[in-house]
């Protein structure tokens, strides 16, 4: 919900325009993380037959032992479901993303927010967006449908590590449908050694389709059959190509989003790539389209089922422990670091103002 130059100010008619290219690539349904959006893009959801997932702002390292915390939460809950209820678009509630559920105190927190977004709405499917894989059970359990934000491969890990771990977290909750809620790789629009590609981009569209198709496989990248460094167009793509793939491929996997339509600004982000947005949309801050853009919509048909697991019950356990530790002792440390980070940003930019 963000176009240079209007920001999150966004003219109506450019969600319209954007509700129209989404469908234009194959997608058949969205999610508003993190917030609930202008309902202007419900309108315009409603219109083109486009699904919607909702979702309030509750995620990462809140006071979710207060009660002040969770009526305000509540309140947000109750104030999404009154003013959305009556959008056919809309056949999800998330009641957030990315939290600490293997905390009691968390866990508590959003069991019983979907409670409540139950109780307002019994028609609707209520769900949280998770990235805790293993040691989600417990909550997840009380969703339903399993909601689970990965990024094996960016990150951390290989891009094929996602097979076998999405496999293992399957068995905390075997008898639901799972939704990848975010998977997604950054690349700065226009960095591609696929030079031909973005020559024709300024020619016709049968053009445009001969270089795409047939001319870029003479590229340096292709040829060669390098791999292709993190933040160009190339990694992207392999990414995303995989990721869908293999999702595709699981038949227990109702659906998934990739994170994001649109490269938005995020002024913690600042390398060189980055400079200040996250660019993991597959179209730029000003809409232009990246590599991936071209594979679609004819990728969305494209499965290829991962390999079972080896060894499923020792890798399982591991993992699981693994993840344990990661949440409890490296996590805290990095968000440290991040608020360390974000407050000194905002001190510094609120000096600047002075």
């Amino acid at each position: 919900e963000e176009q240079v130059p209007h920001g999150r100010a966004m003219p109506k008619p450019l969600r319209e325009d954007d509700v129209r290219a989404i469908k234009s690539l194959g997608f058949n349904a969205l999610r508003t993380a993190h917030y609930t959006h202008d309902e202007a893009l419900l309108h315009a959801a409603d219109r083109a037959g486009l699904l919607v997932l909702e979702e309030i702002p509750v995620y990462w390292e809140i006071a979710y032992s207060s009660s002040r915390t969770y009526a305000l939460a509540e309140s947000m809950l109750n104030a999404m479901i009154a003013r959305d209820f009556n959008h056919p678009s809309v056949i999800l509630w998330s009641v957030g993303n990315e939290a600490p559920v293997e905390r009691e105190d968390c866990s508590r927190f959003i069991t019983k927010l979907m409670s409540a977004a139950r109780a307002l709405d019994p028609t609707r499917i209520v769900t949280y967006a998770s990235c805790r894989f293993l040691i989600d059970d417990t909550t997840r359990a009380n969703a339903d449908v399993a909601c689970i934000n990965c990024y094996l491969g960016w990150y951390m890990g290989r891009i094929r590590d996602m097979d076998e771990v999405m496999q293992l977290a399957r068995r905390t909750a075997p008898d639901k449908p799972w939704i990848m809620t975010e998977f997604g790789a950054g690349a700065l629009a226009g960095n591609t050694t696929r030079f031909l590609t973005r020559m024709a981009e300024n020619g016709t569209e049968s053009y445009k389709s001969v270089f795409r198709h047939g001319l870029e496989k003479l590229s340096l990248a292709s040829g060669l059959d390098l791999a292709p460094p993190k933040f160009t167009e190339e990694f992207q793509e392999k990414f995303l190509v995989h990721y869908i793939r293999a999702l595709n491929g699981m038949d227990w996997v109702a659906g998934w989003f990739i994170w994001i339509y649109r490269d938005f600004r995020s002024p913690l982000r600042a390398n060189i790539y980055q400079k200040g947005f996250n660019r993991k949309g597959i179209v730029s801050e000003t809409n232009v389209r990246k590599t991936i853009c071209f594979r679609l919509p004819e990728l969305l048909g494209e499965s290829a089922p991962p390999q079972p697991v080896a060894h499923a019950d020792a890798k399982f356990a591991a993992f699981k422990a693994l993840e344990r530790v990661a949440y409890a002792v490296v996590q805290p440390i990095l968000a440290r670091a991040q608020r360390k980070m974000h407050d000194e940003y905002y001190t510094n930019r609120a000096a600047e103002r002075e």
